[in-house]
């Protein structure tokens, strides 16, 4: 018993001897000097709530209610929603000096207002683009000045800065990106970082946009803390990641300062549900509330006109629409890609015949998100066809839970199912801009990128991305007022039908290549009877059989007119928004320039003077269903009154507030 007691009082003794030499550990982490940092990323413009996730306001909100030392942006924070669109990102340019942020990163979107609009938001925000090894090739000086900020908070000092790699740049259409180079990033680190102790910080912190694994190792050996692009919120030693969502990419962290082992270190993150609604008592709420309110007047404004009415509504076989086909060959002549692809579910309310406004299109579009391209093999491509083909018929079955299904509009592609196949074998005569499709072939598809984060089709979900484009509202507006409607947008392009009887297709299916009038093994998939690579349709704006083909709707080697009037040779989506022209000053000075069917733009005037155009009349042809129509160029974009309103807000806004 004594023995049993002796033993007891020894474990005991042991035990608190071992908590009392782990406490001065849990109080040095918990006493640390902190520097609240909080992170917004893929805000694309969204002042509001909107598509399920929050907006600006709402992540202000809750930065204030964690007490936030600095607002730092990951990228991708002007270009992509349509409130922030119809202003050229002035307004988001606006919130974001009102709310303070401190500096951000460049993401690949923020270059598609052009890169003369980017250094005005730069200037008119007053937050400065952290991109220091982006290069101006005409001075051979960095594009933007700063180089670094420095944060003091709880009595010490950081250093932040920016990189982009190469691969994160590549995501931008080249056309955005003439006159740029890029600077090692490496070097450009480990400069920044001597720098910043010189300056008396205690770490650096770089904002690093980058995938490539490599060069992510390399800058976390040199920076303190690394700030990187994943899948989702997560600390990983010093590599603190960000989601791809704009939910899943809001967060707080807490740099934590170790006196005992003098290291920066990321203590916390916290990444909570915002409330969808910011407060209204603040000066962030109430800008965003007069910008909401300017953005819903211009709604109403006239985009272009239709000839036709354009449903919503299926013609009884299967879930193909016509406004799904006009979203998808907006989308493809956005970014010139060979296919499009946009669920059934993001399709919204019918366009009427006649005038259409913004809200029209809106409408049309009600979800939101930005177009991206990614790679497809014709195999993949089929995978995905049959998935569609799959999610379709399910949602036909009188007892289906959802009758509104995840299936798939397309444009670019054309083809046959059959529904009393198995699954893997019913879509067949596939066809990709009227040549049959070539299962070892690699294709660019445009899609939504919420499409891409479906879990309904994993060869979407893991696509390698080629590129990030302008918002899918922006795609449609910019197609629709370029009055690109015709009658072809009626005719099916996912047609049930049987297969013919006694054919190989039929025993073999789509998987083995082979049909009747083709050798065996090919990988091009034809039409039964039909000789691989023949075709009875051309690609768009493109005779049959030719094979030199430019962008969509142009000749090969031909120039259609980009960003802020710069020319591209088919490797870029068109501007859907008028130039709106600051000059030096910060004053308005009205439009720089409207689209017009030539790819012409109207010159500016004086400075200080709006040069408006009037509303020409044109006839041209379609690059996607290669029909002839009337063009109808508006007046102006109605964004232009949206940034007047924003001007004089924010003005008055900033001088109660000093």
């Amino acid at each position: 018993m004594g023995a049993r007691n002796n033993l007891r009082r020894k474990t005991a003794i042991l035990l608190a001897a071992a908590i009392i030499a782990l406490l001065p550990s849990f109080t040095a982490q918990n006493t640390d000097p902190v520097i609240r940092v909080a992170i917004s990323s893929n805000l694309s413009g969204a002042l509001i709530s909107d598509g399920g996730e929050a907006g600006l306001g709402a992540f202000y909100e809750a930065a204030v209610g964690e007490k936030a030392d600095i607002l730092l942006d990951f990228g991708n924070f002007y270009n992509g929603s349509p409130i922030s669109d119809l202003a050229n990102g002035e307004n988001a340019a606006s919130v974001a000096s009102i709310a303070g942020y401190g500096g951000m990163a460049l993401g690949p979107r923020d270059w598609l207002f052009g890169k003369e609009q980017l250094l005005l938001l730069e200037k008119r925000s007053g937050v400065p683009i952290l991109a220091g090894n982006v290069i101006d090739t005409a001075s051979n000086k960095p594009l933007f000045s700063t180089k670094y900020i420095a944060v003091v908070a709880s009595g010490i000092k950081i250093g932040v800065f920016g990189i982009i790699g190469e691969d994160m740049a590549a995501l931008t259409p080249d056309g955005y990106l003439a006159g740029i180079s890029y600077a090692d990033p490496v070097s450009f680190a480990e400069s920044c970082a001597s720098e910043l102790k010189r300056d008396g910080c205690i770490a650096a912190v770089c904002l690093g946009q980058t995938y490539d694994e490599d060069l992510i190792s390399k800058l976390s050996l040199i920076a303190d803390l690394l700030i990187a692009p994943g899948d989702d919120i997560s600390i990983n030693g010093p590599v603190i990641t960000l989601g791809s969502s704009r939910q899943s990419s809001f967060g707080l962290v807490e740099m934590r300062y170790s006196e005992t082992q003098k290291k920066l270190y990321a203590g916390l993150m916290r990444n909570q549900a915002y409330e969808m609604a910011p407060k209204a008592t603040s000066d962030v709420a109430k800008s965003i509330a007069g910008f909401e309110a300017k953005f819903n007047q211009a709604l109403d404004g006239p985009l272009g006109e239709s000839l036709i009415s354009v449903p919503n509504e299926t013609n009884g076989s299967g879930s193909e629409t016509t406004l799904g086909r006009l979203v998808c060959d907006s989308y493809r002549f956005a970014t010139n890609a060979d296919i499009a692809f946009e669920s059934s579910k993001a399709i919204g309310k019918s366009l009427p015949q006649g005038t259409l406004s913004y809200r029209d299109s809106l409408n049309a579009l009600p979800g939101g998100g930005n177009i991206i391209t990614v790679s497809l093999t014709g195999d993949e491509v089929l995978s995905v066809l049959e998935q569609s083909t799959q999610t379709a018929m399910h949602a036909q079955q009188p007892n289906a839970s959802d009758p509104q299904p995840f299936s798939l509009h397309v444009s670019g592609v054309k083809y046959n199912y059959d529904p009393s196949m198995p699954m893997g074998k019913r879509v067949y005569n596939t066809q990709v801009q009227g040549e049959p499709l070539d299962l070892k072939k690699s294709y660019t598809a445009a899609i939504n990128s919420q499409l891409a984060a479906l879990p309904d089709y994993p060869v979407l979900n893991s696509a390698r991305k080629c590129q990030d484009s302008i918002g899918c509202f922006s795609a449609l507006s910019s197609y629709i007022q370029r009055g690109w409607f015709s009658a072809s947008l009626s005719e099916a392009r996912i047609i049930e039908s049987p297969l013919p009887e006694g054919s190989e297709w039929r025993e073999n299916g789509n998987q083995s290549g082979s049909n009747p009038g083709q050798s065996a093994g090919s990988p091009v998939q034809g039409s039964p009877g039909q000789s691989a690579g023949s075709s009875d349709q051309g690609p768009p704006g493109q005779s049959a059989g030719s094979s030199d083909q430019g962008s969509p709707g142009q000749s090969a080697g031909s120039s259609d007119q980009g960003p802020s009037g710069q020319s591209h040779n088919g490797d870029q989506g068109h501007s859907s928004y008028d130039r709106i022209g600051y000059d030096e000053n910060g004053s308005y000075v009205g439009l720089s320039g409207s689209p017009h069917a030539n790819g012409s733009s109207d010159s500016q005037s004086a400075a200080g003077n709006a040069n408006v155009s009037s509303a020409s009349q044109a006839s041209v042809k379609n690059p996607i269903t290669g029909a002839t129509a009337s063009l109808a160029v508006p007046l102006a974009m109605l964004g232009a009154s949206i940034v007047i309103a924003a001007c004089l807000l924010a003005a008055k806004l900033k001088g109660k507030k000093a």
